[in-house]
């Protein structure tokens, strides 16, 4: 079964495990979201294969709720601070 869309009636413990990527949709989003910071990393970011990857993160992503979402911008943020230098 699929997580609420909201935390509202949710614990704050509940809430925050809607927070990690649950969902597959989650799941293949931040796998997609990887392999696409890394073409961009090898300087093949404006390759076919990174034009694939960003048509296939469209679909994962609008599945993805509002908390998913800024989870994921909180970890892909976290991750690129400790790749640029």
């Amino acid at each position: 079964m699929r997580s609420p869309r909201s935390c509202a009636d949710l614990s704050a413990a509940e809430c925050h495990q809607m927070s990690e990527p649950e969902n597959h949709d989650a799941q293949l989003y931040e796998r997609l979201l990887q392999q696409f910071d890394d073409l961009i990393a090898s300087g093949r970011g404006d390759d076919p294969e990174a034009d694939a990857i960003r048509d296939q993160m469209d679909g994962p992503w609008t599945r993805l709720t509002h908390e998913e979402i800024q989870a994921i911008y909180k970890r892909e943020a976290r991750r690129v601070r400790n790749i640029i230098p």
